[in-house]
């Protein structure tokens, strides 16, 4: 479980330093949620902040399932479709 929360921790802070795209699979009223967005804050140890489409959502670190990083540099990809 420790291993998770720290992975979780570290992906988000990478994702956010780097303005990356993040998937994420996390429990919400006891139900499995999955959201795909940017991460706009990082609290210490506890939460992240991840907005798509305009809305923000809070995810606390110990509810993820797991998270990954879909698109390292998305902003090129739109560049290159436009």
């Amino acid at each position: 479980m420790k291993n998770m929360l720290e992975n979780a921790e570290l992906t988000a802070i990478e994702a956010y330093q780097n303005n990356q795209v993040i998937e994420v699979d996390y429990q919400e009223n006891a139900v499995t949620a999955k959201l795909t967005g940017l991460v706009n804050f990082v609290s210490d140890h506890d939460y992240f902040y991840l907005t798509r489409h305009g809305k923000v959502t809070q995810i606390h670190f110990q509810d993820v399932l797991n998270i990954d990083i879909l698109h390292k540099k998305w902003w090129q990809l739109q560049l290159q479709t436009v």
